[in-house]
């Protein structure tokens, strides 16, 4: 049986005052946002990817506080 992948869920505010639903899956992340939907990247996913990089794994209270 093969081991489903790891699952983040996180909640963004965009600079509309929307919140938007980012979903890390193993590596790969998606958004809720229009661009995401639209082009299949955001600069939700690419700051998140980011900090990732460059920082390492946070959590969603990290995140917001």
């Amino acid at each position: 049986k093969k081991e489903e992948p790891k699952k983040d869920l996180i909640e963004v505010q965009g600079s509309g005052g929307k919140v938007y639903h980012l979903e890390k899956v193993g590596t790969k992340y998606t958004c809720t946002c229009p661009g995401f939907v639209f082009r299949h990247k955001c600069k939700h996913v690419e700051n998140m990817q980011w900090i990732q990089n460059n920082v390492g794994n946070l959590t969603e209270r990290q995140i917001t506080k």
